[in-house]
């Protein structure tokens, strides 16, 4: 997911007498004092499945952290060998902390939170107002063991992936494939890929509570980590005093039929929110066409991009496709996608050179062969390409070899796992307090799925931000509504930034972007960076 907003921690002297003058009163704690102390009256006993260490990567400096591992099993009945989660608890520096935690459960699937998230940079301030935090990677992710090893020494640059939930563009075949048998091969070396189930996951979230010693815990899922947050709620339920899912995956659902059709809705909106706010359309025009038309050009005409070396090479415009799709996950480089569009159009195809650059830009976020082990045993075997078919009827027939994740079955068949049980495609019912998030731009999960979620959770309470997408709970406004309803899971939200957010668009004239994506303003047009950022949200680093 993309992490907005960053913590500054800002240490000021008041005192400007001589030093010998000041106390130790007169200034508020330098950075250099340490982080708080360890709150030992509310941490429980933790039992002998967790492992003290060490962190893996510097924590953050304002709040005390504790790190280690949980040690649990492949399957419920003891099978497939031991797995060792990476764990990580965040201390509120709050009053009066609640006694339950907040668990976070991240996306993908294969999306490790400790190296993403633990640092200064920490996105979960609104949490740690009042509650502590439990993080930890999935089974497959980061920092925990096994995690299957995806060997593939070549890069494949003719698809691209673009969405948690499966989309690997139209036409993608042979390459493709033989890539995904190249991967699979080292990954069924390296682990047992049938332990990679959301039942699995959610064993793992019961697992963590247990070793720390909490009573019970906070769920808060966003993306795929709301499929995982639904089956704790289905499978643990007697350990959840709350959930947050952000960005909905209800298991009923046909994730992959449904996402052309999803995704071509949010290039319609964005289309229309710029043609409705004068200034975008006067400098953008007519941006969905654009678009449409600029793909099929390079369709014809693959691009050659110059690279900082003097060599080219050639980009397809399948993986254009993908990049743009991309774009659309944040409402931050949404706000830059009718600049990129029109870049396209004139045939500037600078900013694409990360696409085909021989070293990747940035560690992608989602772990491959962990990321096929789940959709290609929870969400392909309950689709086909019919249901496909038939959810595209509404899309334009020009826009559906752009937005339809056709290879996706083929990909599955290689990847060759069995599929879940028909349970994994049930709805889930739960009176657990529940706050259901969604984004009105979301290309892959729409509001439409958080009020589906929401019709069998009997004490849900459902928001849609307005000019938001995925991962709207951490926006200002989400981190608003998540505070609110941490604090009273049965009260009501009051979200007076809610209806008045609106999608902005920027350009190259505008002076400073509001917001925290570094991107070059040296040159003309500045999106060759913010490609970069967006590149960590492909699934797949294999078909850069």
């Amino acid at each position: 997911m993309v992490v907005r907003g960053w913590l500054v921690r800002v240490a000021a002297c008041a005192c400007t007498c001589a030093a010998a003058a000041c106390s130790s009163h007169d200034h508020p704690a330098f950075i250099d004092d340490g982080p708080p102390a360890r709150p030992v009256d509310r941490i429980p006993v933790r039992s002998a499945a967790f492992h003290p260490r060490d962190c893996w990567v510097p924590p953050p400096a304002s709040y005390a952290v504790d790190c280690g591992t949980v040690t649990t099993v492949g399957h419920a009945d003891g099978s497939g060998g031991d797995v060792e989660l990476a764990v990580a608890v965040v201390y509120s520096n709050g009053v009066g902390v609640a006694k339950e935690p907040v668990m976070f459960l991240d996306g993908g699937p294969g999306e490790g939170s400790i190296q993403a998230m633990l640092g200064e940079g920490i996105p979960f301030t609104s949490v740690l107002q009042d509650h502590d935090l439990v993080l930890f990677d999935q089974r497959g992710t980061g920092l925990s063991t096994p995690k299957p090893v995806c060997d593939v020494s070549e890069t494949v640059v003719d698809t691209g992936g673009a969405a948690d939930a499966g989309t690997i563009d139209a036409g993608a075949r042979d390459p493709t494939l033989a890539a995904v048998e190249k991967c699979h091969a080292s990954a069924v070396a390296s682990a047992d890929l049938s332990i990679f189930r959301s039942v699995e996951n959610a064993s793992d979230a019961e697992a963590v509570r247990r070793a720390l010693g909490y009573s019970s815990f906070d769920v808060y899922g966003v993306s795929y980590g709301t499929r995982y947050a639904l089956t704790v709620l289905r499978d643990h339920p007697s350990a959840v005093n709350a959930a947050i899912i952000d960005s909905v995956v209800p298991l009923q659902t046909d994730l992959v039929g449904e996402q052309g059709a999803n995704v071509y809705r949010a290039i319609h909106l964005v289309g229309q929110a710029c043609s409705d706010q004068p200034s975008c359309a006067a400098r953008y025009g007519d941006v969905e066409a654009k678009e449409l038309d600029a793909l099929e050009k390079m369709t014809a005409t693959p691009p050659d991009v110059a690279l900082p070396d003097g060599s080219s090479a050639t980009v397809s415009a399948k993986l254009v496709a993908n990049l743009l799709i991309t774009f659309m996950y944040s409402s931050e480089t949404i706000s830059l996608l009718p600049e990129l569009v029109q870049e396209l159009t004139d045939e500037d195809y600078t900013a694409l050179r990360p696409l085909v650059s021989a070293t990747p830009s940035a560690t992608p976020l989602i772990d491959t062969a962990t990321y096929l082990s789940v959709t290609c045993a929870e969400e392909v075997p309950f689709s086909s390409p019919d249901a496909l078919t038939r959810a595209l009827s509404p899309v334009p027939e020009r826009w559906r070899r752009w937005v339809a994740p056709n290879a996706l079955f083929d990909v599955c068949q290689a990847w060759d796992v069995p599929p879940s049980p028909p349970s994994e495609n049930a709805a889930v019912s739960s009176d657990v307090p529940t706050l259901v998030t969604s984004g009105q731009y979301d290309p892959v999960t729409p509001p439409s799925y958080g009020a589906l979620a929401a019709k069998t959770l009997s004490r849900s309470k459902s928001v849609v931000f307005s000019g938001e997408a995925h991962a709207s709970s951490m926006s200002p406004c989400g981190k608003e509504a998540l505070h609110a309803f941490l604090n009273a899971p049965s009260g009501s939200i009051v979200q007076s930034c809610q209806a008045a957010s609106t999608l902005s668009f920027q350009s190259v004239g505008a002076a400073t972007p509001p917001f925290a994506i570094p991107f070059d303003t040296s040159g003309r047009r500045p999106t060759e960076k913010l490609v970069r950022f967006a590149l960590r949200r492909f699934p797949f680093p294999l078909f850069r």
